[in-house]
């Protein structure tokens, strides 16, 4: 049977077989992603962190901290106090040494499964070469987190725990610039905005996000039109807030360890490699340059070596721990799995030395 369509009909019948290809194509696209989420993550939609879900925090009333509720969340679970891990001992049992670590998303080691977190596995490492006692850890991080929602956590809900060695990444670089954009330069997009269609579409929020990118990409290089700073000036009040949670620690009577941060940007990366490093990162601050990036790190880097210095606390640098590669980092600065078992090898081999005067007697 032979159709004789008007060539009006023919542009609806077009039109609606592209509508239907573009439609079945989003469906399939999300279909395959949720798919890829839950062999990744253990949940369609991709969560990397217990906390983007509202259901699953609180605030807490003592602190008015955002904080995790207790459960199995794909491949992230919470135990009884709240802390990313299996449950803790309380009290410490005496033949213990417990390590806290403390600080923000890279802590909390999101694309990486419970058993294989680069702090558990730096406690296990150190378990294996203490004698007479065994190693615990207390991993005190939450994604979003800066230093004085930090020193709030630790006062309240870690130092109770009697940790023995506290070690602490955490550095608040995009906090201070984010309020420097919105106090001086208010014209600079400060992140990236989801549309009303990437709100409900994994797969579009996907297309979208990479767009977005690709669109601010072009310009990463190019300082002009990017927020300008003083490196001396901008970590002046994160030095406060460090030097006050490192006193707070001390004064608990546990050892503190400050380490430096990475990323899978660097300086000696051609521009190609550097622009692919820092995806992630210009989503949420596309004020930011590549050459405003490594600036910046290196003036907080620095910051907390003089913090360190002026308390007297051990600092490890880890600029050496891994190869800014894809390898080791699954954006501009969380750890893929590979990259959490060689942070880990690094930074127990590091400890060891420090602590072994205060193995258990």
């Amino acid at each position: 049977m032979v159709l004789n369509l008007t060539e009006r009909q023919k542009e609806v019948a077009t039109g609606l077989f592209v509508l239907v290809l573009v439609v079945a194509g989003i469906g399939g696209g999300e279909v395959s992603l949720r798919l890829l989420n839950l062999i990744r993550f253990g949940n369609s939609t991709g969560e990397l962190a217990v906390v983007t879900k509202q259901e699953r925090i609180y605030i807490d009333e003592v602190t008015g901290l955002r904080r995790q509720k207790p459960g199995q969340y794909g491949r992230i679970r919470i135990n009884s106090l709240g802390f990313r891990g299996s449950e803790i001992d309380v009290p410490k049992p005496s033949d213990t040494y417990r390590l806290a670590f403390l600080g923000a998303s890279v802590v909390y080691d999101p694309y990486v499964r419970d058993d294989r977190i680069w702090p558990l596995l730096t406690s296990q490492r150190l378990d294996a070469q203490f004698e007479n006692c065994r190693v615990d850890v207390v991993n005190g991080s939450a994604p979003g987190y800066g230093t004085v929602h930090i020193k709030s956590l630790y006062e309240n809900y870690i130092a109770p725990l009697t940790p023995d060695a506290v070690v602490i990444y955490t550095s608040d670089f995009n906090i201070d610039t984010k309020k420097l954009v919105e106090k001086d330069a208010s014209g600079l997009v400060t992140e990236y905005r989801r549309s009303w269609l990437a709100e409900r579409s994994l797969f579009w929020a996907k297309v979208e996000k990479n767009i977005y990118s690709l669109r601010l990409m072009r310009n990463v290089h190019n300082p002009e039109g990017k927020l300008q700073f003083d490196e001396r000036e901008l970590p002046k009040k994160f030095e406060d807030r460090l030097t006050a949670l490192v006193q707070s620690v001390k004064n608990s009577g546990a050892k503190v360890i400050l380490l430096s941060r990475v990323g899978q940007l660097s300086e000696n990366q051609s521009k190609s490699a550097q622009e692919k490093a820092v995806v992630s990162t210009v989503l949420y601050m596309s004020y930011m340059s590549v050459e405003g990036l490594l600036r910046g790190r290196r003036a907080y880097n620095d910051t907390i070596r003089r913090v360190a210095r002026a308390t007297d606390v051990a600092f490890i640098d880890t600029s050496d721990a891994l190869s800014a590669t894809p390898d080791f980092f699954a954006d501009s600065i969380h750890f893929t799995e590979r990259g959490s078992s060689r942070f880990s090898k690094f930074l127990s081999t590091k400890l060891d030395a420090l602590l072994s005067p205060e193995r258990c007697q």
